[in-house]
């Protein structure tokens, strides 16, 4: 069991009590799924259909509030909402969930596997590429390209990275034969949560922030795919698919 909500193996669709600092205050979460249970379980529908309306946002936003108010809100919006001083943290028990660092689950532990062998593959083919260009110089992609091993290995990533890619989708679709609610929960949370922090790197970076949906984030950089390789790298995540329109990157971490 985790000591406090500080700690790293807590998951964040975990709740806790935040005790809000001001009137009719209302706030987006990172987790869609949490917004849409809220606004199903609690009154003030109107109010939060017109606050969207009004506001232009995507999804529907938790709240109204009121000042010294206490309620459940999902980890990362907890933090966020005392981070710009919108809210603190309520002397009140919270409803954590984590994982085990002493005994990863079998998915875990299956998913680091494969994740060591992307790695390892995308390791050989830098390798190989430097090889090959240190040989040929100018002529090295016609070189490549006539390597057998260069395409194995360029196929056995790009379906490795494709399967790594699909394990989420399939775990949180609701027609799939994995589906699982809890799990599903904290994986779209997870997703939640690292797009915003995209969104954070991005618009640090100089880039321009147009919004996400589900777990797709659209923006827009000068470099698009070194943006979102240094993001994957620093926050030891997945590099996600990304696709190019006119200048626009759409990530799908």
């Amino acid at each position: 069991m985790p000591e406090n909500i500080a700690a790293k193996n807590l998951l964040p669709d975990s709740l806790v009590f935040v005790r809000f600092q001001a009137d009719f205050f209302y706030f987006q979460s990172v987790s869609e799924a949490f917004a849409n249970r809220f606004h199903a379980a609690r009154p003030g529908k109107e109010n939060r259909l017109r606050f969207k309306l009004e506001s232009s946002l995507h999804t529907l936003p938790i709240g109204p509030f009121s000042r010294n108010q206490v309620d459940a809100v999902p980890l990362p919006d907890a933090f966020e909402l005392v981070r710009h001083g919108k809210a603190m943290l309520a002397e009140k028990e919270a409803s954590l969930k984590w994982h085990c660092t002493r005994a990863p689950s079998g998915l875990a532990q299956e998913l680091a596997r494969l994740s060591r062998l992307e790695a390892s593959l995308a390791q050989a083919l830098s390798g190989l590429e430097q090889k090959t260009l240190s040989e040929n110089k100018l002529a090295a992609q016609t070189a490549l390209a006539a390597k057998p091993d260069y395409y194995y290995l360029s196929q056995a990533r790009s379906c490795l990275s494709d399967l790594l890619a699909g394990i989420p989708r399939q775990l949180t679709d609701k027609r799939s034969a994995f589906y699982f609610e809890a799990l599903a929960a904290s994986l779209e949370a997870i997703q939640a949560l690292a797009i915003n922090q995209f969104k954070e790197f991005a618009l640090a970076r100089g880039g321009k922030w147009l919004g996400s949906r589900h777990s797709r984030a659209f923006f827009c950089h000068e470099s698009p795919w070194a943006l979102v390789k240094d993001f994957s790298l620093q926050h030891r995540l997945p590099l996600p698919a990304l696709e190019l329109n006119h200048g626009f990157g759409v990530s799908r971490p």
